[in-house]
């Protein structure tokens, strides 16, 4: 973007011509190192790097319309995209040690690497489009009545806004924030977004806070609306003063236009210019209703079409819930379904199963009572047997003691045998026969006795 005639870098047409013409001025003139100057670079620095957070800067600058963005760029230059610029955190780190401390800039060996003004100047459009802006300095007075001043408010408003943060004072972005919202159509709202740029994008200090210093970057070289009112008037007033009245008003009649051929063209060129500015004031009056409506408009139709879309989208999700539960439900319907005819099917065997042990329970039953009269009668036959057993026990035990009765008689009767054998001698065939019979007697006793 070429600069405006009439500005202070008039005499470049782009950012590329300025850094030629300030890199030829600086081998010309030389740079702000002293000759022979070494560099006394630290050991170890500490680099902060945290940032303020710029979000709701953003979002303001994106909210203003473009008309408003447009006279914040005329009055402070595009100072605003700087919010858009991300730092580069593994870049500081990495150019640190090249940090002058003594001039405040990236040196390498003897190469000044800190842009000029006409730089800055040109890279943020500052300047370019102001051709009548007038430069002063007034009168030195404290921070507080120039914030109050470029604020609208009273200094006592001021002192319960700003904050002590070490050795300086600031004010907090939450107080700029509610001023700017509530001056979002003013002046004083540019003012103050623009100090907010200056005191948390370019000189941030203090997180969340614009250094009072900032001020002077908005009270020095400022031009009011009178001072430029003035001027014009002024140079109306030059005009007019030049038209001499004749010296004879007899000869002369009075003629609101002069005669003079430059006058006349002067004055012709400044009614042409009033009735250009009055035209170009209603055509742009005229052209900002036109923008307003289509911007109204637009932003209703963008609201409609947001909505709907939001709408849709919704929809859309809901439909798309809608049918991936339905394909849920009807594969757990299917399951459900196959599952159901496996169990009707179990449940037909379970039935089958339960008629054939019905089935067989009655058989079992007809068994069991069976088995059951069997059993008592087998119970009774044991009763009896029992009982029979008991009474030929008795009698085995009666016989047996009659048994050995009669062994214990036998064995006396062996041993009277024998001493009656001994007793008889064997004098004639009938003794010995009677030894021999005795004998016999006492063999047969013997065996008895030895049995029991």
């Amino acid at each position: 973007m070429a600069s405006s005639s009439a500005g202070p870098l008039n005499i470049y047409r782009n950012d590329y011509e300025i850094k030629l013409q300030m890199r030829q001025i600086q081998q010309e003139k030389g740079d702000c190192l002293t000759q022979g100057h070494i560099s006394n670079l630290p050991e170890r620095v500490h680099l902060d790097l945290q940032q303020n957070d710029l979000t709701e800067m953003v979002g303001i600058w994106e909210q203003w319309r473009r008309a408003h963005r447009d006279n914040f760029q005329n009055k402070y230059g595009h100072i605003a995209w700087l919010l858009y610029v991300p730092v580069d955190d593994q870049m500081l780190r990495a150019i640190v040690q090249f940090w002058d401390p003594s001039y405040r800039c990236f040196v390498f060996n003897k190469v000044d690497m800190t842009p000029t003004i006409e730089e800055y100047s040109s890279l943020l459009r500052i300047d370019h489009m102001q051709p009548d802006k007038i430069y002063w300095r007034a009168q030195k007075t404290g921070h507080r009545r120039k914030l109050a001043k470029l604020l609208g408010m009273t200094t006592v408003e001021v002192d319960q806004h700003l904050k002590k943060k070490g050795d300086t004072e600031c004010l907090p972005w939450s107080f700029l924030n509610g001023y700017i919202k509530k001056h979002m159509e003013d002046e004083q709202g540019l003012l103050a977004f623009a100090m907010a740029i200056y005191g948390l994008v370019v000189f941030p200090k203090v997180l969340g806070h614009v250094e009072v210093s900032v001020i002077d970057f908005f009270d020095q070289g400022r031009v009011t609306d009178e001072v430029t009112t003035g001027y014009h008037t002024w140079h109306d007033q030059r005009v007019k003063n030049v038209i001499h009245p004749p010296k004879n008003p007899s000869k002369h009649p009075v003629n609101p236009e002069p005669q003079d051929v430059l006058l006349e063209s002067e004055l012709t060129r400044k009614r042409l210019e009033k009735e250009m500015m009055n035209m170009k004031r209603r055509h742009e009056d005229e052209l900002e209703e036109v923008k307003k409506e289509t911007a109204r408009k637009v932003r209703v139709a963008l609201k409609e079409r947001d909505e709907w879309q939001s709408k849709f989208e919704e929809v859309s999700v809901a439909n798309s819930s809608l049918l991936a539960r339905i394909q849920e439900l009807q594969s757990a319907n299917n399951a459900l379904q196959h599952e159901v005819q496996r169990k009707e099917q179990t449940i037909q065997e379970l039935k089958n199963d339960c008629d054939m042990l019905e089935t067989a329970m009655e058989g079992y039953k007809a068994q069991y009572e069976a088995v059951r009269q069997e059993y008592f009668q087998m119970r009774e036959r044991n009763n009896s047997c029992a009982q029979s057993l008991q009474r030929k026990e008795a009698e085995m035990q009666w016989i047996l003691r009659q048994m050995r009765e009669v062994a214990f008689r036998a064995r006396v009767m062996a041993d009277k045998t024998e001493e009656l054998r001994r007793e008889i001698l064997p004098k004639d065939e009938l003794s010995e026969r009677l030894i021999s019979h005795l004998k016999m007697v006492r063999d047969q006793y013997d065996k008895v006795g030895f049995s029991f």
